[in-house]
């Protein structure tokens, strides 16, 4: 099956016009694709979650044709997950802009999908040495004194070890803190890392209605659920 899916906003038109005009220099009857919609807009935090179910209701075989990657993910390391969810599948993406395929049928369109898992590690890298340098406190000279301004830096949590899972919306939570020993377990119980989601700083949404399994799976980590992370029976659709 074909599919077309377009980055909701004021430019939707345009791209639905160049991914026709694509299929159609290719011989490929727009008309012969499905157009998808993910769950939620691109405004919402949860956007990338949304492309993620899209792409996991797709089967081998099927190709995706967006106008530009970009629409898939609002960062590198979402899109690169988001390929590699879809191509250990046997689902094509198709960038229209410039005819780029990224799937798991030849070396060049696997190739495609490492590329972007090599430029997603380096934006992660950037992003780390930036943070490191905002938050950093500058050293006074030698003999110099100052009278200290007000300032105020975003510290979750304080302790290094720790993690805190806290309510982040009336569908989320987010979870901070040194996470590095868990994030494969986080990742399967539907986490998807953002670098600047926690007033800046890197943390991981979760599904409220899968707090449980969160718990489950940072057992025996120095972790703290805050009260605003109830869980009632109508976040878990009962």
């Amino acid at each position: 099956m074909r599919y077309i899916y377009c980055l909701p906003g004021t430019s939707e038109a345009e791209q639905r016009k160049g991914i026709k005009d694509y299929l159609a220099s290719r011989g490929i009857f727009p008309g012969d694709c499905t157009s998808l919609q993910s769950d939620y807009s691109y405004e919402e935090h949860e956007y990338d979650l949304g492309i993620r179910n899209l792409v996991s209701s797709l089967e081998s075989g099927d190709v995706l044709y967006v106008w530009d990657f970009s629409a898939l993910a609002k960062s590198l390391e979402y899109l690169h997950t988001v390929l590699l969810l879809g191509t250990n599948e046997g689902v094509s993406f198709v960038q229209c802009m410039d005819g780029i395929v990224a799937s798991n049928e030849t070396p060049e369109s696997m190739a495609i999908v490492n590329a972007i898992g090599i430029a997603s590690r380096i934006e992660l890298k950037i992003s780390k040495i930036q943070r490191k340098q905002k938050y950093s406190t500058p050293q006074e000279p030698k003999g110099t004194t100052t009278t200290p301004k007000s300032q105020t830096i975003y510290q979750t949590p304080n302790e290094p070890d720790k993690i805190v899972v806290r309510r982040y919306s009336d569908k989320s939570v987010i979870v901070c803190g040194d996470t590095r020993e868990y994030k494969d377990a986080i990742r399967e119980v539907g986490g998807l890392f953002n670098p600047k989601i926690d007033n800046g700083r890197a943390a991981w949404v979760v599904a409220l209605r899968k707090l449980r399994q969160l718990q489950e799976a940072l057992a025996g980590a120095n972790y703290v659920i805050l009260q605003d992370c109830y869980i009632s029976r109508k976040d878990f659709g009962k």
